[in-house]
């Protein structure tokens, strides 16, 4: 029986055991409870119990240990005093253990409950950034690209403003040009001509071709063509006036041979009219015949008809040279408006020429590349002669050289409002050594007007500038000498563009830790209050 006790794994309890595992349970928790009871009474004095108080949570413990480790009766007596003996220590150790254990979650919450309600920490807003130069590194480009035609610099290269870098080839422009030149040309010497056609005074001077630029070949082929052209309008309008003059003189020699007829006329009626008179008084004495009165009358009546066929004749001849007349002053005004609207339809072209002429003279000029500052010459994307120039493709850039250093730096667009230009801030270098590079104070120089997208993130963000006094560059620079002059790696120090910054703007009251930790749960709190 005690061999089979002994081979029995001390923890382990087969199915046919679980009963007796529950019973055991219960027989720990009774001798719990009979422990808690016999303290109590030995502290008290009610009972008369001669054991002392370890002698009967031993006994307690034993009866557990009974249900627990001898269900298949299989323990003996000694086997039982060596678990007793061996489990009263652990528990002891166990119950310190968590003492301690109490104790140091208290004084660590007490001390950091003290921390939180006394201490004040500063508020802020943080941002990350980057220094960079105040007039920033320019790229070189070309608006129309070209074949290359000459090189003048190599990557690294220091070169001062407006110093000519690449040249293209301006064959296919310089010809527009000239083309675009010339017809420039032609206009301004129309524009000269009609002018002068305007006027009528017959002086044909050519004032606008004077700072054309045309070549003396083609000036003094615009000049013969206005010249005939101007000469040719000239004898047309002559011509056409010659012609209207001619028929008034011929309405007008035939009105004065009409009114001749008519004077004829009128002294035939006169005769006429006096020998009317005298039949009629020969008549009332029956000295001659009523016949010869009649005719004398109807000779009479003919003479007044012819006269005023003659009168209507003159009248209608009149007409005749009043409408020649205003056909001529027609002839003038059409001509003085067709020379206006030829006037505005030139000035137009000449106009529209200029502007295209302005773009071509652009473009040949951009076929000589110059720097757009001074600086060193980085990432030169085009060195062979004859290479091709797509537009707009970047060709190099230009780092500034001397110009002072700032720090651009992204911030949040929820801490917006919680700085503005002016702002002092304090910046960081990581890029050094904290403990031997200082922090420079500097100031706010500006906030971009609108938000600006990361276009690798998405994150939106405001761009903010940053600027130092020169004291404060002198400061970080005495800093960074001293440091270089310490390092055993003789490495030279030197702030440069691209160069990682931290930067923090205090901007309000500092607070203690536990109000900055409850204040999210009051606004919460006071959201939730007043939506119900």
């Amino acid at each position: 029986m005690s061999n089979t006790g002994k081979n029995r794994p001390e923890t382990g309890a087969t199915a046919e055991d679980k009963p007796a595992a529950e019973t055991a349970e219960a027989a720990a928790t009774a001798a719990t409870a009979a422990t808690a009871t016999n303290a109590t009474s030995a502290t008290d004095g009610s009972t008369a119990s001669q054991e002392p108080p370890m002698t009967g949570r031993a006994s307690a413990e034993q009866r557990a240990l009974e249900a627990i480790y001898l269900p298949a009766r299989t323990q003996d007596k000694s086997e039982l005093e060596l678990i007793e003996k061996s489990e009263e220590p652990i528990t002891i150790v166990r119950d310190r253990t968590v003492i301690f254990a109490f104790l140091a979650l208290f004084i660590g919450f007490g001390g950091f409950m003290t921390w939180a309600s006394t201490v004040k920490l500063s508020q802020g807003v943080f941002a990350q950034g980057q220094v960079a130069v105040d007039s920033q590194r320019k790229t070189v480009q070309h608006l129309e690209g070209g074949i290359i035609e000459s090189i003048f610099v190599r990557e690294g290269d220091m070169v001062e403003f407006g110093q000519q870098l690449i040249v293209l080839q301006d064959v296919q422009s310089r010809s527009r040009q000239d083309q675009m030149i010339k017809r420039l040309g032609v206009l301004s010497a129309t524009l000269d001509r009609l002018k002068a056609e305007q006027v009528e005074d017959g002086n044909l001077v050519f004032n606008s071709l004077t700072d054309l630029g045309l070549s003396a070949a083609d000036e003094k082929e615009v000049l013969q063509q206005q010249q005939t052209l101007y000469l040719d309008r000239l004898d047309q309008l002559s011509g056409a006036k010659q012609m209207l003059i001619t028929r008034i003189a011929r309405f007008e020699e035939d009105i004065s041979g009409r009114l001749a007829q008519i004077r004829a006329l009128e002294a035939q009626r006169s005769i006429n009219q006096e020998e009317l008179r005298n039949l009629r008084g020969l008549l009332a004495d029956n000295l001659t015949q009523r016949d010869k009165v009649v005719a004398k009358e109807l000779s009479l009546s003919e003479t007044d008809f012819q006269i005023a066929q003659q009168r209507s004749a003159i009248g209608q001849l009149n007409v005749q040279i009043e409408e020649a007349k205003a056909e001529s002053l027609q002839l003038d005004r059409d001509r003085r408006r067709e020379i206006s609207e030829e006037i505005a339809k030139t000035q137009n072209a000449i106009l529209e020429i200029e502007e295209e002429l302005l773009g071509l003279r652009d473009v040949v000029s951009r076929t000589q590349i110059t720097a757009p500052q001074k600086g060193r010459v980085l990432n030169l994307s085009f060195a062979t002669v004859g290479g091709v120039i797509p537009p707009s493709e970047p060709i190099m850039q230009i780092v500034p050289d001397g110009d002072e250093l700032v720090v651009e730096a992204q911030l949040r667009t929820i801490d917006r409002d919680s700085i503005s230009k002016g702002a002092e801030v304090n910046a960081r270098f990581t890029a050094f050594p904290t403990r031997s590079t200082p922090e420079l104070i500097g100031l706010v120089d500006s906030i971009s007007a609108d938000v600006v997208t990361d276009p690798n993130s998405g994150t939106p963000y405001y761009n903010l500038r940053v600027i130092f006094t020169p004291e404060e560059y002198a400061r970080l620079n005495a800093a960074l000498a001293e440091q270089a002059r310490t390092d055993d790696s003789r490495r030279t120090l030197s702030l440069t563009p691209g160069m990682p910054v931290d930067i923090f703007v205090d901007n309000g009251e500092p607070k203690r830790p536990i109000e900055i930790f409850f204040e999210p749960l009051e606004e919460v709190l006071d959201r939730a209050l007043r939506g119900s």
